[in-house]
C-alpha cells in the first residue's frame, strides 16, 4: 500500500499581498486557534490543491484569489501541487512540471489515480465507466467541521449513484484494485465485442440486400466459391425446412385440438337441443302425468322443471368456452400458416438459386455474377473473421469475470467485515459509545446516539474503518484530517483527543484542527497556532518569504 503524506502548505494572495505557510509533522499535527481564525480554511486548502471540494468555501476566501502550493510525498518521493484560478500544475521533486491542466475530471483525476494507485471504476450519468474525481480518493480520510452527523459527507463532489456503498466497498478492501482492474478490462472487451457485432450486422444486411436486389442470381464458376456459397445456401435451406416441419407439426397439433373442441361443441349443442325438447314437453304436461305403458303416475313439479334449466345453463357455459377455444385455435392456426408461407417463399428463393443453369446465362450475367460473388466472398470472409473475434472477446470477458469473482471471495469478505466489527466495538467501548453488539455493523453508516455520543461514535466509526483500510485496502493510504472534533459539548475531550492521536493506524499521518489543546503537548504532536487575528489567516509579514517559494513554480506557467 502506498502512503501519501503532506509536507508543507503555502498560501499566497498576490491580490492582497498576504501569505501563510505551515509544515506538517509526518506523525501528528494539531492546528490550534479560536473560532474564526482560519483553521478550517487551512484544511480545506489541502483538498482544494488536490482537486477535491469540501463544503462551504467562504466568499471572502475566494475573492482573495489564493495560490495554493502543497508539497507532499508518495512513498517518500516528493511532489508539488500548485493550484489557483481553476488551474492545476504538478511538479516533481526537481521542480520539473509533470502536468498542467484546468480539467479536474479528465486530466487531474487520471494523474492522481495513477500516482495513488486508485483504480476504482464507477458508472456516470451517461452509463460510461469512469474513474471518479479526487473527492472519492480522499472521502474516508477527511472529517469536515460541518458534517459530524454522518460519514461520507465531507465533500461536495460525491455525485454518482450509490457513492457511499461503493466507497465503503473499495476503501475497505472488500472490492480491491484487482476487482476494478478486471472490471475495466471486461468493460473494454464488451465495448470491443459490441463494435464487432455492430459491424457484423452491417455486413450481414449488406449480403441480404445483395440477394434481394439481384433477382436472377447467378453462381460463380469458381469451384471453391461455388462450393462455399452452395453449402451456405443448403445449410440455410435445411434450417428453413426444419423450421417448416416444426410449424407444420404445431399446426397439426392445433388442428387435432380444434377437432376435439369441435366435437365437444357439437355434443353440447345436441344435448341442449334435447333438453329444450324435454323442457317444452314438461311445460305442456299437467302436474300429474300417467305412464301410458304401466299406468304409474309421475309428479311434474316446477322444481323439476327448474332443475332442467340449471343443467341447461351449465351446458350453455360449456358451449361458450368451446366457442372461445375454437376462436383462439383459429388465430393460432392462422399465425402458423403465415409463418409457413413466409418460409416457403424463402425456400423457393434458395431453390431458385440452387437451380440456376449455366446455359441460361448471358456473358453479361456471368460478369455481373462474378462481381457479386467476389464482393460476397470478401464480405463472408470478413464476417468469418469477425465471428472469430467475437468468440475470442467472449472468452476473455469470461476470464475477467472470473478474476473479479476471485478478488471478492467470500472468505476474504468475511475476514474484512469481522476485523471492522472488532475494531468498531473496541473503539466504541473506549469512547463510551453504546452499540448493539448482536448485529453485524454496516460499513456505510452507523446509528449513533444523540447529543455528545453521536460525534464520539462517528470518530469510533471512522477509526474502525481507517484501521480496516490500512490493513486491507489496495489504494494509497492518505493523511487523516479532522476538523473541530469538539462537537455537542463533549464531557471528556481529553480522552477524545488522546484517542485521535494515539489510536490512529500504524504509520499514518493525522492533522487535527481544534480550539483547545485539551492537555496535548509538543510531546504528543506538533502544535501550530494559526491565524494572525480573527478572520485573518493570511499575514502580510509572510508575503515575501512565501512568494519566494511559490514564484519559481508560477514562472513555469508563463
Amino acid at each position: 500500500m502506498r502512503m501519501l503524506r503532506f509536507s508543507r502548505l503555502c498560501l499566497l494572495s498576490q491580490h492582497e499581498r498576504r501569505a501563510f505557510k505551515l509544515s506538517f509533522s509526518s506523525a501528528a499535527t494539531v492546528l490550534q486557534a479560536g473560532n474564526g481564525f482560519g483553521k478550517s480554511a487551512v484544511l480545506k486548502s489541502l483538498y482544494n490543491a488536490l482537486g477535491a471540494e469540501p463544503h462551504k468555501i467562504d466568499a471572502p476566501w475566494r475573492s482573495a484569489q489564493v495560490e495554493t502550493l502543497l508539497e507532499f510525498t508518495v512513498d517518500g518521493t516528493s511532489y508539488v501541487m500548485l493550484a489557483g484560478r481553476g488551474r492545476f500544475a504538478v511538479f516533481d521533486g526537481n521542480t520539473k512540471m509533470q502536468l498542467r491542466t484546468t480539467s479536474i475530471v479528465k486530466d487531474l483525476t487520471a494523474y492522481l489515480a495513477r500516482l495513488l494507485n486508485f483504480q476504482l471504476q464507477m458508472v456516470n450519468r451517461e452509463d460510461q465507466a469512469i474513474t471518479p474525481p479526487p473527492d472519492y480518493m480522499f472521502a474516508p480520510f477527511y472529517v469536515d467541521q460541518d458534517n459530524w452527523r454522518q460519514p461520507w459527507a465531507s465533500f461536495r463532489g460525491l455525485y454518482m449513484a450509490n457513492s457511499k456503498q461503493t466507497l465503503a466497498d473499495y476503501h475497505s478492501g472488500l472490492k480491491p484494485n484487482a476487482y476494478y482492474a478486471a472490471q475495466a478490462r471486461r468493460n473494454l472487451l464488451q465495448a470491443q465485442r459490441k463494435a464487432l457485432e455492430g459491424e457484423r450486422e452491417v455486413l450481414h444486411q449488406t449480403l441480404e440486400s445483395m440477394r434481394e436486389l439481384v433477382s436472377d442470381v447467378v453462381l460463380s464458376f469458381d469451384l471453391t466459391d461455388f462450393q462455399v456459397e452452395t453449402e451456405q445456401l443448403l445449410a440455410e435451406s435445411r434450417k428453413l425446412h426444419q423450421d417448416q416441419l416444426a410449424y407444420r407439426q404445431r399446426l397439426s397439433n392445433i388442428s387435432e385440438e380444434r377437432r376435439l373442441w369441435l366435437e365437444q361443441r357439437d355434443l353440447v349443442k345436441a344435448t341442449l337441443a334435447e333438453m329444450d325438447e324435454a323442457f317444452a314437453a314438461a311445460l305442456d304436461r299437467p302436474a300429474d302425468v300417467a305412464c301410458p305403458t304401466c299406468g304409474h303416475h309421475y309428479h311434474n313439479s316446477i322444481a323439476d322443471q327448474f332443475e332442467i334449466v340449471r343443467d341447461k345453463d351449465g351446458l350453455f357455459n360449456s358451449l361458450i368456452v368451446s366457442q372461445e377455444k375454437l376462436h383462439e385455435l383459429d388465430d393460432k392456426a392462422k399465425a402458423e400458416r403465415k409463418n409457413i408461407s413466409e418460409l416457403e417463399d424463402c425456400i423457393a428463393r434458395i431453390n431458385h438459386i440452387l437451380g440456376a443453369r449455366k446455359e441460361e446465362l448471358s456473358f453479361n450475367d456471368v460478369i455481373a455474377a462474378q462481381g457479386r460473388n467476389e464482393a460476397g466472398r470478401i464480405i463472408r470472409g470478413r464476417i468469418s473473421t469477425i465471428d472469430e473475434g467475437i468468440s475470442d472477446k467472449r472468452r476473455q470477458e469470461d476470464d475477467e469475470t472470473r478474476a473479479m469473482q476471485a478478488a471478492v471471495s467470500r472468505k476474504r469478505s468475511q475476514e474484512i467485515k469481522a476485523y471492522f466489527k472488532d475494531r468498531l466495538f473496541e473503539f466504541c467501548d473506549h469512547l463510551s459509545v453504546r452499540l448493539d453488539t448482536t448485529k453485524q455493523p454496516s460499513m456505510t453508516i452507523m446509528p449513533f446516539g444523540r447529543g455528545s455520543e453521536g460525534p464520539r461514535g462517528l470518530i469510533a466509526y471512522y477509526y474502525a474503518f481507517l484501521h480496516t483500510a490500512r490493513r486491507y485496502s489496495s489504494s494509497s493510504f492518505c493523511p487523516i484530517v479532522i476538523d473541530a472534533p469538539n462537537q455537542q459539548g463533549q464531557d471528556d475531550m481529553r480522552r477524545v483527543m488522546r484517542f485521535i492521536i494515539d489510536k490512529r493506524p500504524a504509520d499514518s499521518q493525522v492533522i487535527v484542527a481544534t480550539e483547545d489543546l485539551f492537555s496535548l503537548t509538543d510531546n504528543d504532536a506538533k502544535i501550530v497556532r494559526v491565524g494572525k487575528r480573527k478572520n485573518l489567516l493570511l499575514d502580510e509579514d509572510l508575503y515575501d518569504e512565501v512568494s519566494d517559494v511559490v514564484r519559481p513554480y508560477l514562472g513555469q506557467l508563463i
